[in-house]
């Protein structure tokens, strides 16, 4: 529907939205999952990148290394559901465990 006026065209979005706000919310709520399942499948299939081991996906972190600019937090991506922002960001980093972690970040730090 072309609307001249914008008002018009504001409230036709909002009924539009209001009357397939279940099928959005679904919709969305399937996305983060996948994304969230992309980002475990990633923890739980690599090892650490210092030590070797492979631990459980909740102890695994993602490490951006020193030379790559950080647009953004991992977990970020998740919520805001952006897949190809997501993978760029990914590129930039290193899955080690988090005691390996913290060892790195406290050797950048001194």
């Amino acid at each position: 529907m072309a609307y001249k006026n914008i008002e018009d065209r504001k409230a036709a979005s909002k009924r539009h939205y209001y009357a397939n706000k279940l099928k959005y919310l679904e919709r969305n709520q399937k996305y983060r999952k996948y994304i969230k399942d992309l980002v475990r499948d990633i923890k739980e299939k690599t090892p650490c990148a210092d030590c070797g081991v492979n631990y459980p996906y909740y102890v695994m972190d993602f490490d951006h290394l020193e030379n790559q600019e950080k647009s953004n937090i991992i977990s970020f991506f998740a919520q805001t559901g952006r897949v190809g922002a997501l993978k760029l960001e990914l590129a930039k980093c290193e899955v080690v465990c988090s005691n390996c972690h913290r060892a790195r970040t406290h050797k950048r730090l001194e």
